[in-house]
């Protein structure tokens, strides 16, 4: 695994290549010399029997993986095993070859003599009639109407088997963070993607895989198989590689694929070819992006709408708080306004009142009353109001309006 940036690559092929080509190489060197030693009767260090000398060519070929084409010679069904022969139309070479049933059903093509056909394999040597043959792992067809009819055979199939039934497919999570990307390094397909992605922090663990040719199919398979088995945090697959011929496609519509992508526990969208390029892989992944790039896009827009409404948000408060403060400054200025035009006569109303009052107690005032012929008797200081509160020899004052005088009761009537 290597980190570049903000993008984690995991797997790819080099690695695997250059392991293999040195265990080749070892192996070789160790055949050769024994093969020198045979044909120019030198003496060897050690003798083989025939089994182990088998062995060792079997582990020399097995782990080398190779696509062939050629042309159907003879088809012989044997149980569950398909034999074939595949010829060299140039020099009639013949190689032996086999494939199990129920991985020719799942290829979606009718293998008959005379079809030309591209095999994925490996070689290796049956000990008992010490034969070699060419077991198949993938096969194929060759030329456009051959691998037409073998799309439309497969879709049939696995739009039977419910791989593209809309009830079954998972919602893509919106603001995800973390996403897994299975292309090739250098394809333009990548840079498409990461390009429209947007600069919203995305963390990419990619997976560098071949995107064409049979082998291209075990590269994919492993890399969706490596992001359901491992913890990477990763929300979301993205499956994507830029556009191509129905040949240069196959690796996308073969049945393996569409089982890793079905058998997947992460979400996957599938972002393969142009517009008009519609894969198998794309009909059985979640979501169908119809170019890397609609695929970024697609990933982008939630974070691309929560930054707009986060924007409109700060926008709509900002206007509300200027539209309540100028109403506020308004109706600040009306008060003011009002309180300066009516000063004037709240005052004079104020001095009417003011003016009633005193009037009021003018009239209520008893020197008033004193001046007009009135007196106010008392006794002890207290106003007399009744003749029950005098008595005989009782001493009185009388107020009138110049002074008053004293009196002593005589008689109480």
């Amino acid at each position: 695994m290597k980190k570049k940036d903000n993008i984690i690559q995991v797997g790819g092929i080099n690695a695997g290549i250059t392991l293999m080509a040195n265990i080749i190489n070892q192996r070789l060197i160790k055949l050769k010399s024994m093969a020198y030693c045979i044909v120019y009767n030198k003496p060897m260090d050690e003798i083989y029997t025939v089994s182990r000398f088998l062995d060792e060519i079997n582990e020399l070929v097995n782990p080398k993986k190779v696509t062939i084409q050629g042309e159907v010679n003879k088809v012989d069904i044997r149980g569950n095993a398909v034999y074939f022969t595949l010829i060299d139309p140039s020099d009639k070479s013949i190689l032996n070859c086999f494939v199990w049933s129920f991985k020719l059903k799942s290829f979606g093509i009718d293998l008959k003599e005379g079809v030309e056909i591209k095999v994925l394999g490996y070689a290796s040597v049956y000990k008992p009639f010490g034969k070699l043959s060419f077991q198949a792992e993938y096969i194929s067809p060759v030329g456009e109407g051959a691998q037409k009819a073998a799309y439309e055979k497969l879709l049939k199939t696995l739009e039977t088997a419910g791989y593209f039934a809309p009830e079954r497919k998972r919602p893509i999570p919106p603001y995800i963070k973390t996403i897994g990307l299975i292309t090739s390094e250098n394809a333009d397909a990548k840079k498409d993607f990461e390009t429209h992605l947007g600069n919203f922090g995305f963390k990419i663990i990619f997976y560098d895989v071949r995107v064409e040719g049979l082998k291209s199919i075990d590269n994919i398979i492993e890399a969706i198989n490596w992001f359901n088995q491992n913890t990477t945090d990763a929300e979301v697959l993205v499956l994507t590689r830029g556009g191509g011929s129905l040949e240069s496609l196959q690796s996308f519509n073969s049945e393996a694929v569409a089982k890793a992508i079905f058998s997947s526990r992460i979400p996957i969208i599938s972002a393969v070819g142009h517009e008009n390029d519609i894969t198998i892989a794309d009909l059985t992944a979640d979501l169908r992006a119809s170019t890397p790039t609609h695929a970024g896009k697609i990933l982008s827009q939630y974070w691309s709408q929560a930054q707009n409404l986060v924007d409109n948000y700060d926008s709509n408060i900002r206007s509300i708080f200027k539209k309540i403060l100028n109403q506020l400054y308004t109706d600040l200025a009306i008060l003011e306004k009002n309180l300066v035009d009516n000063s004037y006569l709240w005052l004079n109303r104020l001095n009417l009142r003011l003016n009633n009052f005193a009037d009021k107690l003018t009239l209520a005032d008893p020197k008033l009353r004193l001046k007009q012929g009135y007196s106010i008797t008392l006794k002890n200081k207290k106003i007399i109001k009744s003749n029950s509160q005098v008595f005989p020899g009782d001493k009185i004052t009388t107020l009138v309006f110049d002074g008053q005088f004293v009196s002593l009761i005589d008689e109480v009537k």
